[in-house]
């Protein structure tokens, strides 16, 4: 269990060969380019399997996402995407139908939206 009361303490290594830490400034303000690895501590990650002594390293990833709990987790696109769409709802995904379905759907949407703008011009003419 994280302790809130803890510090978040990290470090990122560059492909330029720079550093960035818990004490250059913000998680926000960390160049967000060219990251190789981040290293950070977790006062719960005492298994030695995956480090031991609460320090942590996230790399080989094409991005680095910091969960609320303080994980640095390297993801892929595909991962990314899935934690982007799933787990914050930010966006949403399409996809491709035939020109058929496209159609189907456009009318039964134009005709619904249409049906709320009446009731909407409705309702304002109303005194």
């Amino acid at each position: 269990m994280i302790k809130p009361d803890l510090p978040f303490l990290w470090k990122i290594y560059y492909a330029n060969g720079s550093t960035f830490d818990s004490n250059d400034g913000s998680w926000k303000e960390k160049p967000g380019w060219g990251i190789l690895a981040v290293v950070y501590f977790r006062p719960d990650s005492d298994d030695p399997k995956i480090g031991g002594r609460g320090w942590e390293i996230a790399s080989g990833g094409d991005f680095y996402v910091r969960y609320a709990d303080n994980t640095v987790i390297s993801m892929d696109r595909d991962s990314l995407m899935d934690y982007i769409v799933n787990e914050l709802g930010l966006i949403g995904v399409g996809r491709m139908v035939s020109w058929v379905e496209f159609q189907r759907v456009s009318r039964t949407a134009n005709t619904e939206i249409n049906q709320l703008k009446q009731g909407y011009s409705r309702r304002e003419r109303q005194p």
